[in-house]
């Protein structure tokens, strides 16, 4: 061990082990998800014509571009949260994340499942949901533990 080495251990500032997303690649996955839900909405609605609807209680709701962005935003952060604890505080951190993002992605196919309005209506939204999954599933992955010096 060097002398720095030693000297840094003793003032606690050794080096660490950076492993959550890199800010980029973060940034880059949720407006990746944002963008391509926003683009499947816009290509499903405007362009083909699909009444894009969810069952809200006794009647059926529009689905807005608003409420699909909001929707990638709230996924996202959700997702970046996740992300970063498993990132500081599991060992095997991509294994983690891989494991539970997939299992959080497929059940939420649920949602559309059980609340689209139509079949068209549903297969727009599982289409969303695998876009808006895979972006943040791949984009927010931890990266393998490298050591860092300060």
């Amino acid at each position: 061990m060097t002398a720095q080495r030693e000297s840094t251990h003793t003032l606690g500032t050794s080096p660490s082990l950076r492993r959550g997303a890199p800010p980029a690649r973060a940034t880059g996955a949720v407006l990746g998800a944002v963008f391509g839900a926003l683009l499947i909405w816009a290509i499903a609605v405007p362009i083909a014509g699909i009444d894009l609807e969810a069952r809200m209680g006794a009647g059926a709701q529009p689905v807005g571009p608003a409420l699909v962005a909001i929707a990638a935003v709230v996924g996202a952060a959700g997702a970046l949260a996740v992300s970063a604890l498993i990132a500081r505080f599991a060992r095997n951190a991509r294994r983690l994340w891989f494991v539970i993002s997939i299992c959080v992605g497929v059940l939420s196919l649920a949602g559309p499942l059980l609340s689209a309005a139509s079949g068209a209506s549903t297969a727009v939204l599982l289409v969303m949901h695998v876009v808006v999954g895979g972006s943040l599933i791949v984009g927010l992955a931890p990266r393998r533990a490298v050591e860092v010096r300060r």
